[in-house]
Formats: structure tokens, C-alpha cells, sequence
């Protein structure tokens, strides 16, 4: 793999864009890691897992099996509305995001993931409050990206009417990332 083909994936990969500064979704970065090594592995592997916090290790495998990249992420469960259920399943998921980043797959101006700048900055803040301009912006931009309505995803988070808090935020990212993984298997 060239820069310049790396560069041509790149170019191709959907972004979000959060603050003024674009990051490429892990499915994104998964989608591109596929056009560039079509029989290329990602691997996963939880090195620890004790007292509430798992570490996963992703390593990236070209077509011949030689390694391209490793990246590695930690989770507590509970330290985030996603982490009180998938504090693992999310963990694997930015390991996988760190590995291709490493690759060079999505990092054109950030290493992270949308996926770990959202969860960042939810992270720091209580779930009860109003959601943030930034964090509204996010949630429209990923309903735009997915072809689906505000309103629908919203309801399924258990919304009425009225401002969305951060609870409906988190919720709503989950609903967004099942929606977006299930298209892009």
C-alpha cells in the first residue's frame, strides 16, 4: 500500500465533524481498512479484565498475515451511559479505531475516533444536563450521514419533546452505531 492509494482510501471515508475538526467514525475507518486489504484481518484480544475495567489489544493483519498495526483501548464499566452495559463491546470497537488509526486509515486531522471524542466529552459531564450545542451537532450530523430522522431515533431514547439531555444523547449514539453497523455489517 502506497501513500498515495492510503491517501485516495482516505479521501473516501465518511467524517463528523465535532468543534470545527473532522473524525472518521471506526466503521468508517473499518470500510476503508477493506477497500485497501480485502483479505485482511482485525483481531481482537482482551489482555485484562478485573474489578470493572477490560484493556483490548487490535492487531491489523494484511492479506499475508503479517502485522500492519496494534492499537489498545481500556474501559471501566459504568463510567459512561454506553460503558453501564457495553463497557466491553466499546472497548473492542476503539482498540479496532486506535489500530487502523495507526495504520494511517482515517487520521487525516485527528488518531481518535467520533466515536471516542463523543464519548470523551460525555464522559466529562453529568447525563442530566441539556446537550450541548456540539454534542446536537454531532447527533444531526450521524442522522444525516445514516439517512434517518432526528425525531425517530429521539423517541427510542425514550424523548418526548423539549431540549435533548445528555441521557438522550448517549442513548441515541447507541441506537446511531447499531443502525450504522448493521449497514455496514
Amino acid at each position: 500500500m502506497t501513500y498515495a492509494q492510503l491517501k485516495q482510501i482516505n479521501e473516501g471515508l465518511g467524517q463528523i465533524d465535532i468543534k470545527g475538526k473532522k473524525y472518521t467514525p471506526v466503521t468508517e475507518r473499518v470500510n476503508g481498512f477493506r477497500q485497501g486489504w480485502t483479505n485482511g484481518t482485525i483481531e481482537t484480544q482482551i489482555l485484562s479484565m478485573a474489578d470493572g475495567e477490560v484493556i483490548i489489544q487490535a492487531t491489523i493483519r494484511d492479506d499475508e498475515g503479517n502485522v500492519l498495526s496494534t492499537g489498545i483501548a481500556s474501559e471501566e464499566k459504568g463510567s459512561s451511559f454506553i460503558n453501564k452495559t457495553s463497557y466491553i463491546e466499546n472497548c473492542e470497537t476503539s482498540a479496532i479505531g486506535r489500530a487502523l488509526g495507526f495504520l494511517g486509515i482515517g487520521i487525516d486531522e485527528s488518531m481518535a475516533s467520533a466515536e471516542e471524542v463523543a464519548n470523551a466529552m460525555t464522559q466529562q459531564n453529568n447525563e442530566k444536563r441539556d446537550a450541548s450545542d456540539t454534542e446536537r451537532a454531532i447527533f444531526e450530523d450521524y442522522c444525516k450521514r445514516l439517512n434517518v430522522k432526528p425525531q425517530d431515533v429521539l423517541r427510542k431514547t425514550g424523548w418526548k419533546s423539549g431540549k435533548m439531555t445528555v441521557e438522550h444523547y448517549g442513548k441515541a449514539l447507541i441506537i446511531l452505531k447499531e443502525i450504522d453497523e448493521g449497514r455496514n455489517g
